[in-house]
Formats: C-alpha cells, sequence, structure tokens
C-alpha cells in the first residue's frame, strides 16, 4: 500500500479547492487513482473518498481537507487516512465502494458498512440496521454535499 496518504500536510490554496486537491492526488498518487469524490459543507470543511490501486489491489481510502485560518486566510491542512486506519468520515458513493478490492481487514470493512449504511439513510430507506459510528467521526452541521 502506498503510504504518502499517511502524513498531514498544510498548504495554500490560491484558487479552487476542488484544483488543490486534484493537483494534491496527482503528486501523491499519480495515475493509481482510480476514482474520487469531494465533499464540502458551509465550514469550508472537505472529505474525499478515494479509490487507489496499488498492483492489483483497490483500496478506499478518505483526504480530510480543513481549512486553517490561524496559519493564514487560504490555508488548509490535508490528512489521508486510508480504510484500513478507520477512517471517521463515512461520504464515499456506490461507484467507488464498487471498485474496491475485497477485504478482511476489520476497519475497513466497518469503514465501507457505514458508507453503505449512509447512502441507504440518504436514499430515505428507513429499516437501515444501526451501525456502531465512532464518536468524532467527519459529520458536518449542515449536510456534506458532492462537488461535481
Amino acid at each position: 500500500m502506498n503510504k504518502a496518504f499517511d502524513t498531514r500536510e498544510t498548504v495554500e490554496v490560491s484558487g479552487d479547492v476542488r484544483e488543490t486537491i486534484e493537483a494534491c492526488l496527482e503528486q501523491w498518487f499519480g495515475d493509481d487513482v482510480l476514482d474520487f469524490q469531494v465533499y464540502y459543507n458551509d465550514r469550508g470543511e472537505h472529505s474525499v473518498a478515494i479509490a487507489v490501486q496499488t498492483d492489483d489491489v483497490i483500496d478506499g481510502g478518505v483526504l480530510l481537507v480543513m481549512p486553517r485560518p490561524a496559519l493564514g486566510a487560504n490555508m488548509y491542512e490535508m490528512s489521508g487516512l486510508y480504510e484500513d486506519e478507520g477512517p471517521f468520515s463515512d461520504f464515499c458513493p456506490q461507484r467507488i465502494l464498487d471498485l474496491l478490492s475485497p477485504t478482511e481487514n476489520e476497519e475497513a470493512i466497518r469503514w465501507r458498512d457505514r458508507c453503505r449504511n449512509r447512502l441507504l439513510r440518504e436514499a430515505g430507506i428507513d429499516d437501515v440496521p444501526p451501525i456502531r459510528e465512532p464518536k468524532d467521526r467527519w459529520d458536518p452541521a449542515e449536510s456534506a454535499r458532492p462537488i461535481v
């Protein structure tokens, strides 16, 4: 697994945040990023669901992009986690979940289940079985919206 994702980096965003996210993913992974979806909220926080291929395995991951105004008006902290590290954010579209290789890792399975549970709830399905969710997961006050 490519461990370039396991670091925190503070970057200055002089233009569009999505373009900066795309540039960072290109720099870190090149063609290994098969798909990604950016979600954002009104506080300027972004959660990026990612499918990354390493050899013949496709793993999921989450990149959190958070504004850091104390460091400057256009400063953001980018922090990435692979699915086997149990990311808190559970925003991931079905098309990315469908790309991921089978896994036996409990944290990855739990993350995938939480993502699927969220998708079912957002689709209006009322009889979704409850899932143990982390206390500190990324869940904005307003609903997150995908950036298309």
